[in-house]
């Protein structure tokens, strides 16, 4: 939940080397400032015990929810069907005027072990497998059978456009689709996490300046990165003993080639 914040002003989660946290930076700053200032300064409520019952019954009328939110919407509360819409993701406005719609949302994937004594069978497999006929295939089966609260959000594009929901609502998600970004992970990951939810609650509740608030969080992500990178032998007594590659987005576009080729 705290990611889209961060990438949406730019800022980067870890060093370029990954052996420290970015959080110091002045994107980080404004970032987690706003994250906080959501709540002290634009009344976001700080909690809702369920979005979607809050949704339905119009005690909300507006939020930010995912693709499980959305199918209980078009099978679970008919008494609002065609009261209500979808949109992308809200953007950030930078002062260089890109607006930024960045949001996290992965769930599944298929991998195939390296040392697998049948990488041949295991890769044709994984082809037919995400291929689009077996996967449009699939989502109306599941469909079919058990109807349509179990919609199949499939990653293949193709298949995806075949999902019987409308037209209006695929097309905001194929856009959205492409602002998804997915938080770094690496060695004491969680305790960026963990750090991030405990600055926004010194800042929203402890009135602590998000400057303090951050820095002191910086001190204990790094203390943890630090130690694990020990551990699987990256570091040597705060010595760099060997690279460590960092995935991110630049990183499998990469992968794909040029247009995804």
């Amino acid at each position: 939940m705290t990611a889209p914040y961060l990438f949406n002003y730019g800022a980067k989660l870890y060093s370029e080397d990954g052996f420290e946290t970015a959080l110091g930076s002045e994107e980080a700053l404004q970032a987690i400032r706003f994250m906080a200032e959501s709540f002290t300064i634009y009344g976001m409520p700080l909690t809702t015990s369920n979005f979607y019952d809050s949704f339905r019954y119009g005690s909300l009328p507006i939020g930010v929810s995912n693709f499980e939110t959305y199918v209980k919407l078009i099978t679970a509360a008919p008494e609002i069907a065609g009261l209500w819409d979808i949109d992308l993701y809200p953007a950030t406005v930078l002062s260089d005027g890109r607006e930024l719609r960045y949001a996290t949302g992965s769930a599944q994937a298929s991998i195939m072990f390296a040392k697998t004594d049948k990488p041949d069978e295991s890769w044709e497999f994984m082809k037919w497998w995400m291929s689009t006929e077996t996967q449009i295939d699939f989502q109306q089966q599941l469909i079919l059978n058990y109807g349509l609260e179990y919609l199949w959000n499939s990653a293949n594009l193709e298949a995806f456009q075949y999902l019987p929901i409308p037209e209006h609502h695929r097309e905001v998600i194929l856009k959205q689709w492409e602002w998804l970004q997915e938080p770094v992970k690496l060695p004491g990951s969680y305790m960026q996490e963990r750090e991030l939810s405990n600055a926004w609650n010194k800042i929203v509740f402890d009135s602590v300046n998000p400057r303090v608030a951050t820095d002191e969080s910086i001190i204990i992500i790094n203390r943890e990165i630090t130690r694990k990178m020990e551990e699987f032998g990256y570091l040597k007594n705060g010595m760099k003993m060997k690279e460590f590659k960092i995935p991110s987005i630049e990183t499998v576009e990469n992968w794909m080639g040029k247009n995804g080729q």
